[in-house]
């Protein structure tokens, strides 16, 4: 199959993995380029180094492979029983890439190929943490008792 069909597999089936966080548009389009797969090693190895690289090459190899495991499955050749184990595992392998790498990042680096966009190379920005309910402070009650004369425990 030539590079240019295996580019349409994956903007064809990849998409509908979206919502599980594994893939993001932007690693759809930096999977469809070889510069860009490229760029994409070389800024893990960069951030990451060589485990990086490598975790990086194993994402790029699982997504190709999922891409390549549809056609397979559309045309027949793959049962369903055989089609969910394989696709269980190489989601599972580019989760795996993902956390290892998201895992080993000193910082948030923004990825190239995804320099304004959501990525799933890129953790999300930390949510402040929701305010208390009404009528309660948010601080923690002590477990010191206090005096009623402001002295702390066994008086002044």
């Amino acid at each position: 199959m030539n590079r240019q069909r295996i580019i349409a597999l994956l903007r064809r089936y990849l998409p509908e993995y979206e919502p599980t966080g594994i893939i993001a548009a932007p690693e759809i389009a930096m999977l469809s380029s070889l510069r860009d797969r490229r760029q994409a090693r070389k800024w893990a190895r960069l951030h990451c180094g060589l485990a990086g690289l490598r975790e990086m090459s194993e994402y790029q190899l699982a997504a190709t492979e999922l891409g390549l495991l549809h056609r397979r499955a559309e045309r027949g050749l793959v049962d369903d029983v055989s089609f969910g184990r394989r696709r269980d595992g190489l989601l599972a392998s580019m989760k795996t890439a993902t956390s290892g790498l998201l895992g080993r990042l000193a910082g948030p680096p923004r990825p190239p190929w995804a320099p304004h966009g959501p990525s799933c190379f890129r953790p999300p920005p930390a949510r402040p943490a929701p305010p208390p309910p009404p009528g309660q402070t948010g601080l923690r009650p002590s477990r010191v008792a206090w005096t009623h004369d402001g002295a702390g425990p066994g008086g002044p």
